[in-house]
């Protein structure tokens, strides 16, 4: 469980993320956080992404994933955009900034992973959480239907020295049929 508990949005950090939910980088009170928005204006997938990443996140942890400290705050867009003038309060979910990268899908890469043990338990969590964001999906006649995004695996640098951690994120399209 987390003790992180960010109550306001103080700035964006000008970033650009390729990602579907276009998470913002922004400042809060407790420190550099993601932020993923409900809007379609600033998340194509809108607010069923959100409780998905939410419930997604929470069965990680559970199954015993390292994933980010996250929290779920009332915000407005005005708060990070200052060209908004959208004041409304709504659900946001935050991620807490961690000094690290995407994996970039280096066999290097996995050799300096100090919790290889999660490795296969992330193939194990992600076939149960219905989750086809991290591996390759086909067809019933064997053909590839989508692609497998393996930045949706972290590795951070609170590990070992010259050694690097797995986390878990992005459970967006997780939980759904």
């Amino acid at each position: 469980m987390t003790n992180w508990t960010p109550t306001t949005i103080k700035r964006r950090i000008p970033t650009e993320i390729s990602s579907s939910t276009r998470p913002t980088h922004v400042v809060t009170d407790q420190g550099n956080a993601y932020v993923k928005w409900p809007s379609q204006l600033r998340n194509s997938q809108g607010a069923t992404a959100l409780a998905s990443e939410l419930i997604g996140t929470g069965l990680a942890e559970w199954f015993g994933l390292p994933t980010f400290e996250y929290a779920v705050m009332q915000a407005c867009e005005a708060d990070a955009f200052p060209d908004s003038d959208d004041e409304n309060l709504v659900p946001v979910f935050l991620t807490k900034e961690v000094e690290g990268d995407t994996w970039k899908g280096t066999a290097k890469e996995l050799n300096q992973v100090e919790n290889k043990a999660d490795i296969s338990r992330l193939v194990v969590f992600d076939t149960f959480a219905c989750n086809s964001d991290r591996h390759l999906i086909f067809d019933n006649r064997g053909q590839k239907r989508e692609h497998r995004n393996d930045g949706n695996v972290f590795l951070s640098q609170d590990a070992a020295p010259k050694m690097l951690r797995l986390r878990v994120y992005d459970h967006t399209i997780a939980i759904t049929p």
